[in-house]
């Protein structure tokens, strides 16, 4: 079983200024919009742990989720990392286990900036839900507060 944290965008938030705006001009700003922020009406359910993908597929894995700051810190990374390697004596294993645990940190705290960026984007907590995976963790989430967990019922 999986921890999952969910988030769900604030109801209600309209772009500043909408009101002055042309429906053309509104269609552009909602289309960069999405193209940015991603769908607007999502209910998102980010993982507790270690974010395999993340410290597999770094930058991609940033891109993928729209963490452009995150990503723009994962290629500052990449480029101190090369360079402090570059400065030492060649020794492959010490560089290999010096690149592996880097990546390993990434995929730490990946998820961690992942839930930052989804509440500067105006995403609220709603709460923890445990489920087989994503899917079981949506539809325990669906099912409400009423379901309970196999076992736990008399």
């Amino acid at each position: 079983m999986k921890t999952y944290t969910v988030h769900r965008r604030r109801a209600g938030e309209e772009t500043p200024g909408a009101e002055l705006s042309s429906p053309r001009l509104l269609r552009h700003r909602r289309w960069v919009r999405n193209l940015i922020f991603g769908d607007e009406d999502a209910v998102v359910f980010v993982k507790e742990g270690v974010c395999w993908p993340a410290a597999v597929f770094t930058l991609l894995w940033a891109l993928w989720h729209r963490l452009w700051a995150f990503a723009l810190c994962l290629c500052a990374v990449g480029v101190a990392l090369g360079v402090f390697l570059d400065a030492l004596e060649p020794d492959p294993i010490r560089d290999l286990t010096l690149i592996i645990a880097v990546l390993i940190l990434i995929g730490c705290f990946a998820n961690d900036a992942r839930r930052r960026a989804l509440a500067w984007r105006g995403y609220d907590f709603v709460g923890v839900v445990v489920g087989n995976g994503a899917d079981g963790a949506a539809q325990r989430f669906l099912d409400g507060p009423d379901s309970t967990a196999e076992g736990s019922r008399p």
